[in-house]
């Protein structure tokens, strides 16, 4: 019963994960054309339902990583957040000029930084840079914790193991 019910949650980790990164790409994507337009005037209404499920896909990922005490995922996130934080971190020490501005590019694509660009229309860029710092930093320590907590209960990494389970050679 419990096996049953960790491969259903796993099953929803990966499409939640696969959501996720889908809106990455597409939202990064959309958000970059938009900042790009010689015309500018400020998101419209899809940027802004496409960063809200961005939110939401980030959000579920988490959850069913810890639901599904899935401590390989949480490793794999976890790196993915580190390298993402370092990202920002040094595109927003970078200052303005013309290298952060040539670092934006492929670190912002890679990054959360494009697809919450469009918080922009409430915030300057600096502030928006230490957001997307902040949440990095926050979902590292999170997949940190997660995994910690399941190697102090002593969970091998693919999930408990079922006691009545024979190896056959």
């Amino acid at each position: 019963m419990e096996d049953t019910r960790r491969e259903r949650l796993l099953i929803y980790l990966t499409l939640c994960s696969l959501a996720w990164a889908a809106l990455h790409t597409v939202t990064a994507f959309r958000n970059f054309v938009t900042l790009l337009d010689c015309a500018y005037s400020g998101f419209d209404r899809m940027s802004m339902a496409l960063g809200a499920a961005y939110l939401t896909s980030l959000l579920g990922t988490g959850l069913l990583t810890r639901a599904a005490k899935s401590r390989t995922a949480a490793k794999v996130f976890m790196k993915f957040w580190a390298v993402c934080g370092l990202l920002v971190l040094g595109v927003a020490l970078g200052g303005e000029g013309p290298l952060a501005n040539l670092l934006l590019l492929p670190f912002g694509l890679l990054t959360p930084w494009f697809p919450l660009s469009w918080l922009r229309e409430w915030v300057d860029v600096l502030p928006l840079h230490w957001g997307v710092f902040l949440l990095c930093l926050g979902e590292f320590l999170y997949y940190l914790r997660l995994c910690r907590r399941e190697d102090k209960k002593g969970v091998p990494p693919d999930g408990p193991v079922d006691p009545g389970a024979a190896t056959v050679e």
